[in-house]
């Protein structure tokens, strides 16, 4: 084995023990930019979103602040994968939580119906969404 083939071998050994040193460090989660919910923004799809939640007497997760919405709709948020999160699971009520959760659709619903000899017209508006990670 030539001179330069033992040097080249050590420098690979010891690039093989310091990768192997650094694989017991924990692996950090990518940083999520979510933008917090207020009612002066609307949500939209695909977009990231923190928000605070209540639990409440009829036993569902509530946000303390809703996003803005239009005029004559209505807004309530689906939390797709709760069961995938033990910390959502029977809590007491007025128990809150910080959610991140990602919008993944929204639809929306229009009815139309008489109230006192006047239509009504409402759309209503259902985010179907993903959380991400419970604070």
């Amino acid at each position: 084995m030539s001179q330069n083939s033992k040097y080249v071998l050590i420098i690979a050994l010891f690039l093989c023990l310091a990768s192997c040193e650094t694989m017991d460090t924990p692996v950090r989660k990518p940083e999520i930019i979510a933008e917090k919910i207020s009612s002066s923004s609307a949500i939209e799809e695909n977009k990231v979103y923190i928000v605070e939640v209540e639990y409440d007497n009829q036993g569902i997760w509530i946000p303390k602040i809703y996003p803005k919405i239009a005029i004559h709709h209505a807004l309530s948020l689906h939390w797709e994968n709760i069961d995938d999160f033990p910390e959502l699971q029977n809590p007491q009520e007025g128990t809150t939580k910080t959610l991140v959760f990602r919008v993944t659709k929204i639809e929306i619903e229009y009815h139309s119906y008489l109230m006192e000899a006047t239509r009504v017209n409402v759309w209503l508006d259902s985010a179907l969404c993903t959380i991400i990670e419970v604070e």
